[in-house]
């Protein structure tokens, strides 16, 4: 038998579903098995077809001696095809009686020999057996079985072609179906050439409704009309991609603006016969009008953000100038003041406004350091050790608090640590440090730094715990301080850059920030910040 070319059959042949045999093919099949008894000199040829849980006599050889009638069944039961059907195997019974096969109801009527073979589906699975029986004792010569062999070729030649034959018509409406209950645009299509060979424009064969309706365009108004016609163009629209799809036999799919009609597509373009191609297209002005204004709406998002960024600058620096000239000034005023020793009035007044003047050039310290960690949220993390960030921070605030008594110590379980993080990191711990002395009324402002190892959720964190002996938080505050605009325990003293930007920096570094009290259950004995960092 010639290697037939793979062909997808449907499943559902092999799902209980009836094949269907037609009756040219049934007459040849019969001629086949009459041939048989005349030529082996047996009694019963037969072709099988297996209807589990039964076998069914679908062709019968129409000899007198044959006990057998098309349409027959019996139970797949100890009968010589269930084993041929269940090891796809050709088998050979020369003697029933003495080979054991007691059960076998063929026995009953005298068939005491069998060669059978199995017939095969293109995928594998049994479409039944051919077969023949006989009363004596029979060993079947070479001759018969290759005789048998060719046979059962043609009848799986001639099933192979009936079921693609079965299913081209079923492809066909089924293609049909969806042609015209396509969501999208559907067009049939003819390349047109000069003498040359040349494709020169594409006329419309066949239109679903949805294309209709897309384009606004009736069935008679383009079948057999010529694109340039259809469309009111002078050259035919993307021509070179349709004549390259139609002489190639590929396919491609493309995004395009089609200027006649003002609106958007997505087309795709398929071929399965040179010089014809379909197209299948939907209308997505909608998507790309919306894309459109996202993004003019990011770009004014951006030029608004970039103006607020250039103010934002603008101010910070020329108000600082500003501040800082009259901070100058009424510096040496008020020294001078107080070298001549005039009114202790005007001497409170310039120290008021020295005091001030103070205040403002923290204040837009401050929000340098907002936007600087505002902005750089979005920037790349790496791996930084801790201690030489930590000992900067410790080292910036006994600078900024030179005058007061400041004790700050480590005490660390752990030799090295590093963790994922960036520059920022050193303002976090800046901003925890000075919030543990500004608000801290004791005379000797102890500060104690313990770092540990903890476990949480299966994974390793370093944790920072930044014990105090100042002012304390109440309870009902201790997560109000990380709330943005929280200001109700300022007491006028600031917050530094702001915990709540804090907490937002360590969520960038999956990190964790709490506070609890130093003392249990006394807050007035001092606060303890807590932070968790990744271990890398």
């Amino acid at each position: 038998m010639n290697k037939l070319p793979k062909f997808n059959l449907k499943k559902r042949r092999y799902e209980g579903e009836s094949t269907h045999i037609s009756n040219d093919l049934m007459r040849k099949w019969q001629r086949i098995i009459n041939i048989i008894p005349n030529f082996v000199d047996v009694p019963v040829a037969l072709i099988m077809k297996v209807d589990d849980p039964y076998i069914e006599v679908l062709i019968a050889s129409e000899n007198k001696s044959n006990p057998y009638n098309p349409g027959d069944k019996e139970h797949l039961r100890g009968l010589y095809c269930e084993k041929v059907i269940n090891t796809r195997n050709q088998l050979l019974v020369a003697n029933a009686v003495e080979e054991g096969w007691k059960k076998n109801s063929d026995i009953e009527m005298g068939l005491i020999s069998y060669l059978g073979f199995p017939i095969l589906y293109p995928d594998g699975n049994v479409f039944g057996t051919i077969c023949v029986l006989d009363t004596k004792q029979n060993q079947y010569n070479n001759e018969i079985k290759e005789l048998m062999i060719n046979f059962k070729d043609i009848i799986e030649d001639d099933l192979y072609f009936s079921l693609i034959q079965e299913d081209f018509f079923e492809t066909k409406e089924d293609l049909e179906v969806l042609f015209n209950n396509s969501t999208s645009g559907i067009a049939y299509h003819k390349i047109i050439y000069d003498k040359k060979g040349n494709a020169i424009d594409y006329k419309i064969t066949k239109v679903n409704s949805k294309y209709e309706e897309i384009l606004s365009l009736k069935d008679y108004n383009v079948i057999e009309k010529k694109a340039t016609e259809i469309y009111k163009v002078k050259k035919p629209p993307y021509l070179d991609i349709y004549s390259k799809v139609a002489s190639e036999l590929k396919s491609i799919s493309f995004e395009t603006y089609f200027r006649p009609m003002d609106r958007y597509f997505k087309i795709s373009v398929i071929s399965n016969r040179i010089g014809e191609f379909i197209t299948i297209f939907d209308d997505i002005s909608r998507r790309k009008n919306s894309q459109k204004k996202l993004k003019e709406s990011e770009n004014n998002y951006k030029r608004a953000f970039e103006q607020a960024s250039f103010y934002k600058d603008l101010f910070t620096h020329d108000i600082s100038n500003i501040i800082q000239i009259i901070h100058t000034a009424a510096e040496m005023h008020y020294q001078s003041i107080s070298e001549s020793r005039e009114s202790q009035e005007a001497n409170d007044t310039l120290g008021m406004i020295l005091k001030n003047a103070n205040k403002a050039i923290e204040l837009i310290k401050n929000v340098r350091k907002y936007s600087k960690i505002e902005e750089s949220l979005t920037d790349p993390l790496y791996k930084i050790k801790i201690m030489p960030i930590l000992n900067m921070a410790i080292e910036n605030n006994k600078i900024a608090f030179e005058k007061k008594d400041i004790t700050i110590t480590i005490k660390s379980e752990l030799k090295e640590m590093s963790v994922l993080a960036n520059d920022l990191l050193l303002d976090a711990f800046e901003n925890i440090l000075n919030n543990a002395i500004v608000y801290n009324d004791s005379e000797k402002i102890e500060i104690i730094i313990r770092i540990s190892e903890e476990l949480e959720e299966s994974k390793d964190f370093i944790k920072f715990e930044f014990l105090d002996n100042g002012n304390g938080i109440k309870d009902e505050n201790k997560k109000k301080i990380f709330e943005r605009g929280y200001d109700a325990i300022k007491g006028g003293k600031g917050m530094g850059i702001g915990l709540s930007l804090i907490r937002n920096l360590l969520d960038r570094f999956n990190g964790k920030i709490w506070v609890e009290n130093r003392i249990d259950n006394d807050y007035t004995k001092g606060s303890n910040f807590i932070i968790l960092l990744p271990k890398i």
